[in-house]
């Protein structure tokens, strides 16, 4: 789902589940503006095309009706149709990871992926200091690439929750480097701004590619 910034315009793609069921407040990474984003709504999916059913034709005395096989076929090709379907929807995470330029395809009709990054977070850890006169939270840790080839490395996701581990802020940032070599690592230092009163911890995840 993809959201843009009142204030700047950045656009940012988030997880339709970190809006709950009732929406939430959010605060843009880049000039720190705050706006409420309504929850978002899961488009219904299409029905699938009902087999024409022809109206029943008397049968002549002393013989027996024969469906024409016109209608037998176009009825098989729906069935076939809709079968397809559903397993495309019911295995789109491993076609995904198969073919990377089907991802689109199924973030466009609203529907939600786990691809496996075979990238990890690292030696991560968090720290407040001074900037600019004001107490900020800075987040620090090391990404690496555990894969055999090369990997497209998203954006971070910074969240900082409560003592109940309830997201009370987050930030998308860029990574340091827009791809990994295989094996290869990179650190990576971001700045979430003065962190709300009730915040005890933070998490620090992969956003959607923006």
């Amino acid at each position: 789902m993809i959201i843009t910034c009142p204030g700047c315009h950045t656009r940012f793609q988030i997880e339709p589940a970190s809006l709950g069921d009732t929406g939430r407040t959010v605060r843009c990474s880049s000039c720190s503006e705050r706006w409420f984003v309504e929850p978002f709504t899961s488009p219904a999916p299409p029905m699938p095309p009902a087999p024409r059913v022809d109206a029943p034709v008397k049968p002549s005395k002393g013989r027996s009706r024969v469906a024409p096989r016109g209608h037998l076929v176009a009825w098989l090709v729906a069935a076939l149709v809709t079968l397809l379907v559903a397993a495309a929807l019911a295995a789109r995470n491993v076609i995904a990871s198969l073919l990377p330029a089907a991802a689109p395809v199924y973030q466009r009709l609203g529907l939600s992926l786990e691809l496996p990054l075979l990238i990890e977070l690292g030696e991560v850890r968090s720290a407040e200091r001074l900037s600019g006169g004001r107490r900020v939270l800075v987040v620090s840790g090391e990404i690496s690439n555990i894969s055999g080839q090369r990997r497209d490395v998203p954006p971070l996701r910074v969240a900082v929750l409560d003592s109940d581990r309830r997201e009370l802020d987050f930030g998308l940032f860029d990574p340091p480097a827009p791809a990994l070599g295989p094996g290869g690592s990179s650190r990576f230092e971001v700045e979430m701004g003065p962190p709300p009163p009730d915040a005890s911890d933070f998490s620090v995840t992969f956003g959607e590619t923006r």
